[in-house]
């Protein structure tokens, strides 16, 4: 007989009994209502093996990633095919923060649960989603982030069939009405399923179009942090263009520019932290890219910018013979910085 007294300042919810094969266990959440701390959420558990309830284990918190950004692998140990999941080790965001949990009893190594916790969405802001943990021999194993969207995820509800396949539901609120979801492992039915209606269309539209536009609203500021530094290189062309000679001329408005655009693309680069690295051009409003467009669209996105800006400043200056190599760096930093933010633009609100 297990009991646990809770002060009438707190809230709980369940508790929840989850069974695999031969480990049950019992989890709660606790929401403290008064004081400093009102609103915070606590998700504990405890379990014991199906054989010696006896040996019931102490209770523990339970933590699961607030983050949708961390790479899955395969899990060796799985009884539910799922593809890849987040293994639970390491230095990852966390946070106690479950309600709403629903789960299933097995007859197999392995059972899950379904629940709503906080997670980061984007710009810095968290939202409640809907997420699926892994339990087996008494541990949580591994995690899978399901709903990405700004709007609240609740309700969630699990379930398997004779095949280990999982189904899960969950309600995602509107403005006024709630809309259903359904994913399943199930290969068949999946196919069934129509994954994305012209609504969800129409949202990521319209999402898209949003972070587009407030992006850009940054370019006045972010083309003068970049590019007003880049016109030191032009003292390159002032000496060279006084020397009576077309080549020295030359020389001086090439190495201007090229000075010019380094030190435009150096700054850039230095303050839209993950340009080259680990941030996927549109991932804030897509929610999901195919792993095998990440690599093209990180390397990709930034070239195309730059050649576009080069072609048409080169297209308004020189190649319209009145090339002036200033006037080819100001119609580049305006477009280049345009182009960055309208799709870099949620770095710099995120770095904030």
């Amino acid at each position: 007989m297990f009991s646990r007294r809770v002060s009438p300042s707190m809230n709980v919810q369940g508790p929840v009994l989850v069974v695999d094969q031969e480990v049950a266990y019992m989890i709660w959440s606790e929401e403290i209502l008064t004081g400093l701390d009102s609103g915070n959420t606590t998700t504990h558990f405890r379990y014991f093996p199906l054989n010696h309830p006896a040996s019931i284990r102490p209770v523990m918190e339970l933590y699961v990633p607030a983050s949708q950004n961390i790479e899955p692998a395969p899990y060796p140990d799985e009884t539910f095919e799922v593809g890849n999941r987040v293994l639970l080790g390491g230095m990852i965001p966390r946070t106690p923060y479950l309600e709403n949990i629903d789960s299933i009893t097995t007859q197999y190594p392995e059972t899950a649960l379904v629940f709503r916790s906080r997670s980061e969405y984007k710009w810095r802001d968290f939202r409640p989603q809907v997420n699926i943990a892994y339990f087996s021999d008494g541990l949580l194993t591994s995690y899978q982030p399901l709903s990405y969207t700004s709007a609240e995820s609740n309700y969630p509800a699990i379930n398997y069939d004779q095949d280990l396949n999982l189904y899960v539901t969950w309600l995602e609120k509107g403005e006024t009405t709630y809309r259903a979801y359904l994913t399943t492992t199930d290969p068949d039915k999946k196919a069934n399923i129509d994954l994305v209606s012209t609504d969800d269309y129409l949202y990521l539209a319209a999402e898209g179009l949003f972070g587009i536009l407030a992006g850009a609203v940054l370019a006045p500021f972010a083309a003068a942090a970049w590019g007003g530094i880049g016109l030191i290189a032009f003292i390159f062309n002032f000496i060279f263009s006084r020397l009576n000679k077309i080549f020295f001329r030359t020389m001086g408005e090439i190495l201007s520019i090229a000075g010019g655009l380094f030190i435009f693309w150096w700054i850039k680069n230095a303050t839209l932290p993950g340009l080259l690295d680990d941030y996927i051009p549109f991932s804030a409003w897509i929610p999901r890219i195919p792993s095998q467009l990440e690599t093209p669209l990180i390397i990709g996105v930034p070239v195309l910018i730059a050649i576009l800006s080069f072609a048409i400043a080169w297209f308004k200056t020189y190649g319209k013979g009145s090339g002036s190599p200033i006037n080819f760096y100001l119609i580049y930093v305006a477009l280049d910085t345009l182009m960055s933010c309208a799709v870099y633009g949620i770095l710099i609100y995120g770095s904030f």
